[in-house]
């Protein structure tokens, strides 16, 4: 089985996975929107493993959280393979740690609109919401690690900041054989209903 992973939530990563979920190939583009540069880079990685999208058996999709157009090209890459009878697999960046069996923390990233998402949990106990740049800092002084799939600049330098895109690269394994068991196919994340996401702001 030869499985691709894909993540549109902060930039553009890829990646091929054998049946062992062991890399065969990983890339990040972090600099560029993937919608421009998705579909020549996914066959380009294909084409240089001689493989094809038929050689795909399953795709593993990180659907967020992240901005809503990025968030979105991602899923609609997975949409095209399930209409090719190509399982789908997604999960959020969010529940990373804890599939790696870290028991308690705190992940937080961009929520855009002057707002941060705030993801806490203590074994099988979690809450999430938004808050302010304030608020953010309250709830850092709790911890010493704080977990991430975006560059936070109001993080402190005394905070250990810990990338769940690098958690994904290297604990690949592990990650991907939990949640292909669950078989887990959670929709994109948004940070707020679609309506007041796209409520134009006041003058």
């Amino acid at each position: 089985m030869t499985a691709l992973y894909i993540d549109t939530s902060n930039g553009l990563t890829l990646g091929i996975l054998d049946d062992s979920k062991d890399w065969l190939s990983y890339e990040q583009e972090p600099e560029q929107k993937s919608s421009g540069i998705i579909h020549h880079q996914i066959n380009e990685m294909l084409l240089s493993k001689s493989l094809d999208t038929e050689s795909i058996t399953e795709v593993f999709l990180s659907n967020g959280p992240g901005s809503y157009t990025g968030v979105r090209v991602g899923e609609g890459i997975g949409q095209i393979f399930e209409w090719q009878k190509t399982s789908v697999i997604s999960f959020y960046h969010h529940f990373v740690p804890k599939v790696i069996g870290v028991e308690s923390g705190v992940f937080v990233c961009s929520a855009f609109k002057g707002e941060h998402f705030i993801y806490e949990w203590s074994h099988e106990k979690s809450t999430e919401r938004l808050v302010s740049e304030k608020e953010l800092l309250e709830v850092l002084k709790n911890y010493e690690k704080v977990y991430s799939n975006h560059q936070i600049d109001e993080i402190h330098e005394e905070k250990e900041k810990i990338s769940t895109s690098d958690l994904i690269k290297k604990n690949s394994k592990l990650i991907f054989t939990k949640v292909a068991q669950n078989q887990l196919r959670v929709p994109p994340f948004y940070f707020r209903k679609l309506a007041e996401e796209f409520k134009k702001s006041k003058k």
